[in-house]
Formats: C-alpha cells, sequence, structure tokens
C-alpha cells in the first residue's frame, strides 16, 4: 500500500542528495509498517508493484555497515521471556495431552510443536517473541531474515552449543560479534532494531 506522505518524503530526500538506506532507515524509526515503506520506495522509483508477503519478509532494513550486536545478558532475557510466553503454554499442552490421552509419550507432540514455532519465528519473523518485544532480530549478513533452513540449521546449533556445557552459549560474552556457536553455524547475527 503506497503511502502519499512517505511517497513526498522519499522524493524530497532524493532531491536533498540523501541515498535510499539512509531514508529507509529514518522511516524505520517512524513505525510505519515495512510493506507501506517498501511499497512507497518502489513507487517512487517507479516500480510501483505490489509485494508480495515472502519479499517483504525478506527485507528487515538492518544496516549491517555498523550493526548494533546484542550481547549475552540481553539474549539470556530474551529466553527467559520466551520461557514464559512459550515454554509454559507447551509445558500445559503436554499435561492436557497426558491427561486426554493417557499416553505418556504425547508430551513429545507438545514439545515438537513448540520447537516448529520457534524455527518459523526464527526464520520468517526476526526472532521469538522474546527477542521481538525486547527490540532484536535475527538477521544474515545482509541484514535479512534468515529463512526456514537457516533456522533449523540454527536450531542444530542450540543443540550443539548446550551440549557442550553451555560453551557454545557463553561465546556470546567475548565474541566480537556477539555469536555464539549456533550463531557462527547458520552465519547468522542478533541485532538490535
Amino acid at each position: 500500500m503506497v503511502n502519499n506522505y512517505l511517497v513526498n518524503y522519499i522524493k524530497e530526500q532524493l532531491k536533498n542528495g540523501y541515498d535510499i538506506n539512509s531514508i529507509r532507515e529514518a522511516i524505520a524509526q517512524q513505525e510505519y509498517e515495512r510493506g507501506e515503506v517498501e511499497d512507497s520506495i518502489n513507487y517512487v522509483y517507479g516500480n510501483a508493484k505490489n509485494i508480495t508477503e515472502k519479499e517483504s519478509n525478506k527485507t528487515v532494513g538492518i544496516n549491517m555497515a555498523n550493526p548494533n550486536y546484542r550481547g549475552f545478558w540481553i539474549r539470556f532475557l530474551a529466553y527467559i521471556l520466551d520461557g514464559f510466553i512459550i515454554g509454559i503454554p507447551v509445558w500445559v499442552l503436554q499435561i492436557g495431552l497426558i491427561y486426554a490421552t493417557g499416553i505418556q509419550s504425547m508430551m513429545y507432540l507438545a514439545s515438537l510443536a513448540g520447537v516448529v514455532l520457534i524455527i518459523y519465528m526464527d526464520g520468517i519473523k526476526g526472532g521469538t517473541p522474546g527477542k521481538l518485544i525486547l527490540g532484536m532480530r535475527i538477521v544474515n549478513e545482509k541484514g535479512e531474515y534468515i529463512g526456514i533452513p537457516m533456522a533449523i540449521l540454527r536450531c542444530i546449533g542450540k543443540v550443539l552449543s548446550g551440549m557442550i556445557l553451555c560453551i557454545g552459549y557463553f561465546m556470546i560474552g567475548w565474541d566480537e560479534k556477539k555469536q555464539g556457536l549456533h550463531d557462527k553455524i547458520a552465519q547468522t547475527y542478533v541485532v538490535k532494531v
């Protein structure tokens, strides 16, 4: 959806000599919908086309030339939030399934649903609810969302990070780009939006 105010703003900023990435960042700080911003930019460039959901999900608008990487403690807080937002409902679902069916192994079905949700959120939305609430996104080196295949690889990396006495997670604290082992495996970064 093209926003006339944004179109005029973009045209004015281009006339003043600003590049499109700087303009995109300035608009992103004003809390406009990402699709609306991209549609307006495309309109200005004479490319007025409908942006599909897949295309709009790829672009986060993170400038990876000077990213603000998120460290261990803020990511740990996001993990705790996820425990409340995802973990507790999954636990309640596990108990409910066991109680309703009488089959102990039904709890694995709820756990699988939780893992699928986390992979979906990481790949398509840029992070789990805890990360989103705290203004973080998981991106690749281009500043785009990572997609489902890389989210699966990142999830496997989390298992490895935990298996080696959680050293893979502690790496976030001393790594230059604040990457844990799972981030290095999937070539992802957790940055502030």
